[in-house]
């Protein structure tokens, strides 16, 4: 059997046969029909399986020729109908068809060894147009490659598995008067496994994506040192969302499981600790000295967090980077006025 590998005998052609037009051969063949998915699933192969298995042309000619084997095999054929499962050691052995091969298209072989064996499936076999392979090769008939027609497997709501003159199942679009064994044509029904290739690129780009957000998320570019009777340290990302917060003290601790401000905006955050702070007296002389080191921030970035220290008259100065800030109710001191310069100069440089 080593011609099976180099040079395929039997092959499945998609031109349809001409045909003497029987007026019975639907209701024959619709019996013959049942009793092949019948048959099929004592074999424990399923249509939904041979419709979705997105097979290719060779692999599916290579299942005719050794389902073929199969059948001039009358031990092999024996083994198949006593166990109901393939020989697979023997198929692998006798033909040199890889076992992983075998395993996969178990369900196609199986099929197409019990439609050509079987003499009660007679309309069934005609249906399907297999040709013996020459040395021109089989040039396959052109057409309509979204239309698909074949005989009705299994019929639906809205939608019916066809087998096809060349060996394929299909699932269509049909309509609810369709019968097992009638011809029909339509265009096939779209499942996920059409989409496989779309959605594992999507699914590629939503985790590259979902990784390099989760790394600049968690990525801390400042860190800002709140200086009260306990000291707060409070961790921000570039988005300026808190991403940590910590006290080395029991009081500073207790403060922020109440303020609760991990992934909230750092205006937010450094209000409610603040708050928090002034309410239960943890500034010294209704004074605060808050540090931001690594990357400075915009005040814009605090507009409500200073609002609230003016309403307050909390003596405040911020330590940005370098930078001091005084907040206060009189904005026009000299002293504001020109560390805001200072601060101006130092983003133009950067």
């Amino acid at each position: 059997m080593d011609a099976l590998i180099t040079k395929l005998r039997y092959r499945f052609f998609n031109g349809s046969k001409i045909r003497m037009i029987n007026a019975d051969e639907d209701k024959i063949r619709g019996k013959e029909v049942f009793l092949f998915i019948r048959e099929l699933s004592l074999y424990k192969v399923k249509l939904s399986r041979l419709v979705n298995s997105n097979q290719k042309e060779a692999s599916k000619n290579l299942c005719l020729n050794i389902a073929y084997y199969i059948i001039e095999s009358t031990d092999d054929y024996d083994l198949l109908r006593k166990k109901r499962e393939l020989p697979i050691s023997n198929i692998c052995r006798e033909t040199g068809v890889s076992r992983t091969f075998v395993e996969l298209w178990g369900d196609f072989i199986i099929a197409y060894t019990l439609i050509l064996a079987n003499p009660n499936y007679r309309f069934i076999q005609e249906y399907i147009n297999i040709v013996e392979y020459d040395k021109q090769g089989i040039v396959q008939a052109e057409g309509d490659k979204k239309l698909h027609k074949g005989i009705i497997l299994r019929k639906e709501r809205k939608n019916s598995i066809i087998l096809t003159c060349d060996g394929s199942f299909i699932k269509i679009k049909t309509n609810e008067s369709v019968k097992l064994g009638e011809e029909k044509e339509g265009y096939e029904s779209k499942s996920i496994k059409h989409y496989r290739k779309q959605i594992a690129i999507i699914l590629t780009i939503i985790i590259a994506l979902s990784g390099v957000l989760y790394y600049k998320y968690n990525k801390i570019t400042s860190i800002i040192i709140i200086n009260t009777t306990s000291l707060i340290k409070v961790e921000i990302n570039s988005f300026n969302k808190v991403v940590y917060s910590y006290s080395p003290t029991e009081k500073g601790a207790d403060l922020l499981d109440e303020a609760n401000v991990e992934n909230i905006d750092i205006d937010d955050a450094l209000k409610k600790i603040l708050a928090l702070a002034y309410e239960k007296k943890m500034f010294v002389n209704n004074s605060v000295t808050i540090f931001i080191n690594q990357q400075a921030i915009s005040y814009d970035s605090i507009k409500e967090t200073e609002k609230y220290l003016i309403e307050k008259n909390i003596d405040t100065s911020i330590n940005n980077v370098g930078y001091e800030h005084k907040v206060r109710k009189d904005k026009d001191n000299h002293e504001s006025e020109k560390s805001e310069e200072q601060q101006k100069t130092s983003t133009e440089k950067k």
